[in-house]
């Protein structure tokens, strides 16, 4: 079973455990992810940009996962 967690939610947890553990794959993830939804935010009917961040977010929630 999977679990959805908001980009914005994701986000905010991914940059205290980016923090945390000093872990610079975490945090380049976090600020791909960042820019993406603020990108996201300028052009909200933008279906590339909302691809964009899908992508970021599992690719982050992945690198996040094998750390755990």
């Amino acid at each position: 079973m999977s679990t959805t967690i908001a980009p914005e939610e994701l986000l905010e947890r991914a940059t205290m455990l980016a923090k945390t553990d000093r872990n610079m794959d975490i945090m380049d993830r976090t600020t791909i992810l960042h820019g993406y939804v603020e990108l996201t935010r300028l052009d909200p009917n933008n279906d590339v940009y909302r691809k964009n961040v899908e992508e970021a977010a599992a690719r982050l929630m992945k690198a996040a996962g094998e750390m755990l």
